[in-house]
């Protein structure tokens, strides 16, 4: 059987406009009000930043806009109606804003995917459709639509657009990493700034994709991998937040034996790959340039 598993370079491939730059071109066309959003939380929102715009999702600037609430809600200790729930005032501003900017970001990026256009695509690889199973990372309808590849057999690891699933959409970055990467100013600061602080760390650290609990969800998915001989990874780009899915694959296939087929656009592409291969003692491998090169 082959195990087929497909990332969004599958979709550029055949024209589909699915990169997280267009994604920001289509903000600034359809819904600039979130597009506003994102540069007033994230800052410096360049094409590096959208080039790895799931990861930036914890790029958050998150000590301006803490100490930046903070100040908009600062405790009025000489009122009558001060109340000792407006030491946390500022705190739940901080939750609330950021709510709704991810909140503005995940239905923008739900719609966006859901209005990407299908129909001119043409089905030009040789993708089996028997014994064969697809695990797609993508959240588009390329494999059902395009090639004619029975639904029962694709597996949307972070949702189907066309179904309304809730995409699965975040970043990898603990609340340690988040901490690290936005110090707290030195000095004293008074309490309610501190839990704005410690209200936008956490806030942030939510968004983190839960790589363990699709997993889970997917158990059955992956325990019936057994029977796997070949796996084809094709745009799939072997990141980091994505690794614990492929270790799972290599503890259900004989390693020993797979054979396994990558692509890769670029040196680092390939140097990732064979790192990866390295790391799980997978021999039988090889390293096309193309996706054109799949007919070979």
């Amino acid at each position: 059987m082959t195990l087929y598993v497909i990332g969004n370079g599958f979709d550029k491939y055949h024209k589909i406009p699915s990169g997280y730059n267009n994604y920001a071109q289509w903000l600034s066309d359809a819904c600039n009000e979130t597009l506003d959003e994102i540069y007033d939380t994230f800052g410096n929102c360049n094409e590096d930043w959208w080039y790895k715009f799931e990861e930036n999702l914890a790029s958050v600037e998150a000590v301006s806009i803490a100490y930046g609430i903070a100040q908009e809600h600062t405790p009025n200790f000489g009122s009558d109606d001060f109340r000792d729930r407006d030491w946390y005032e500022a705190e739940y501003a901080v939750e609330g804003h950021l709510e709704v900017v991810y909140n503005h970001i995940k239905e923008s990026f739900s719609e966006w995917i859901r209005q990407l256009d299908l129909s001119e695509c043409q089905a030009t690889l040789p993708l089996k459709k028997e014994d064969a199973i697809y695990i797609t990372f993508n959240y588009t309808d390329t494999l059902e639509d395009v090639y004619g590849i029975e639904a029962s057999i694709v597996h949307h690891i972070h949702g189907r657009a066309s179904n309304g699933d809730n995409l699965n959409l975040g970043h990898g970055s603990t609340a340690e990493e988040i901490e690290k990467a936005n110090p707290e100013p030195e000095g004293e600061s008074e309490y309610w700034e501190q839990r704005a602080y410690g209200a936008a760390i956490s806030e942030i650290a939510k968004k983190r994709k839960d790589v363990d609990g699709i997993i889970s969800l997917n158990r059955a998915l992956f325990d019936s991998l057994s029977g796997v001989d070949k796996v084809v990874t094709l745009g799939f780009s072997y990141s980091a937040i994505d690794e614990k899915y492929m270790a799972e694959i290599c503890g259900k296939v004989d390693i020993g034996t797979i054979e396994w087929i990558a692509t890769a656009y670029s040196e680092g592409d390939r140097k990732r790959e064979e790192s990866f291969f390295s790391r799980y003692g997978i021999i039988n491998y090889t390293i096309i340039d193309s996706l054109d090169k799949l007919q070979e």
